[in-house]
């Protein structure tokens, strides 16, 4: 078997934080940017989120197809990050609605395709990713708020206002990451067996056909829609009720998202005890019951001490139910279809749901506050339904991923 090296983890530390400062810098302006300084309707805006989440529902299964079968995944990750970081300094000059669609749309493309491909790249290089990959994951959160300290410089001492200065620091990152990524380790394509690796290999096309068959998997995939839905209104509706319900400060909207950051971090760090506690199904039934309170606090307090405290469950929700659910299929993938299978996650999650739920939201909000509750009421709704599917999960995969049992 291919020998894994005691310092991986260590080496894996420095893409985990570049991976996630890139989306830390611009993720969480993006819609500032393009409302405040370019000027963007609602409606305008919109529909970019929407062809955003279209384009994601594609490329991230042609990417997995690349990553299992052809292209190193770590070679596929610097092309995406340089390309990335190339339409990102594009936007910076664009002021046309048509070229700005065009590279926020590519921009968004090309970095959440880098999310699934990023996992799979760990999966492949650490020894045991169920045991291992939290404390790796643990420094993307790190990495997520990097950002925030050049940019706060930047506003506080510059006397500048406006957000063209996050594009450039997201580009600085992502080229960042396309120079460390020379150092990552050398990761062959998952369809092709690690170098002194014995035994009959299993063919790619019958890797993906046993996976497909698998009604976990199917099950778990379903939970990774309802659950990437009610992140969707929780990303970018979130800001909408802090300003128009409790009439939060433009420049203190950034600060309150972040609030939870730290927990997070503590939180990927018990991920490994958690699961070998609780197991995969026990784990991810804790990440749900966090989200469904966040949204329902959201929906039915205008607290604003509450509200920023409410943003300690998506910290709970996102290492417990996105990053668990990912090594949960990862724990009933085979390793030849590693990236394609996190693949399917983005498919869904950022590209299905995300369709979906702009869609949706573009209907109900209308800038009123009555279309803001009911939307998160619906998040509520949407981050309970995993609560109905675990069990049968559970029965699906046997003992196999443990319900509040440990793992087989």
């Amino acid at each position: 078997m291919t020998f894994i090296p005691a310092g991986m983890q260590r080496r894996l530390i420095p893409p985990s934080l570049l991976q996630f400062a890139a989306g830390g810098a611009f993720a969480p302006f993006v819609f500032l940017y393009l409302s405040r300084d370019l000027n963007l309707s609602f409606p305008e805006i919109g529909q970019i989120f929407v062809i955003s989440s279209i384009v994601n529902a594609a490329m991230p299964i042609f990417l997995g197809v690349l990553a299992d079968r052809f292209v190193p995944v770590n070679r596929l990750l610097i092309l995406l990050h340089t390309l990335a970081a190339t339409s990102i300094v594009l936007l910076a000059f664009s002021t046309s609605y048509a070229a700005v669609t065009v590279w926020t749309v590519s921009w968004f493309a090309l970095w959440q395709s880098t999310n699934g491909l990023y996992n799979a790249f760990c999966f492949h290089n650490l020894k045991s990713p169920g045991e291992e990959f939290g404390r790796v994951r643990a420094w993307g959160t790190l990495g997520w708020v990097i950002p925030l300290i050049p940019i706060w410089l930047w506003h506080h001492y510059s006397g500048h206002d406006d957000l063209r200065f996050v594009l450039f620091v997201t580009a600085a990152f992502q080229f960042s990451f396309v120079f460390c990524g020379r150092l990552m380790p050398y990761t062959r394509p998952g369809g092709k067996p690690p170098e002194g690796e014995e035994g009959v290999e299993l063919p790619f096309l019958a890797a993906v056909r046993l996976l497909l068959r698998k009604t976990a998997f199917w099950l778990l995939i379903l939970s990774s829609f309802c659950m990437s839905w009610s992140l969707t209104i929780l990303f970018f509706y979130s800001p909408v009720l802090l300003k128009s319900v409790c009439d939060v400060p433009q420049k203190w909207i950034g600060p309150i998202q972040s609030a939870g950051i730290p927990l997070e971090f503590l939180v990927f760090l018990i991920l490994r005890p958690t699961i070998r506690r609780l197991g995969y199904v026990g784990t991810l039934a804790i990440g749900s019951m966090a989200m469904v309170l966040r949204q329902l606090l959201f929906a039915y307090s205008d607290n604003l001490t509450l509200l920023t405290l409410s943003y300690a469950l998506p910290s709970i929700a996102v290492p417990f139910f996105l990053t668990a659910n990912s090594l949960t299929i990862e724990a009933i993938a085979d390793r030849r279809v590693r990236a394609s299978a996190q693949s399917i996650i983005a498919v869904v999650g950022s590209g299905l749901a995300g369709v979906i739920g702009h869609l949706h939201a573009g209907q109900t909000v209308g800038q009123s506050e009555a279309g803001l509750i009911s939307l998160f009421v619906l998040g509520a709704a949407l981050a309970a339904i995993p609560l109905l599917l675990l069990p049968l999960i559970h029965l699906a995969e046997g003992k196999r991923l443990g319900f509040f049992t440990p793992p087989k």
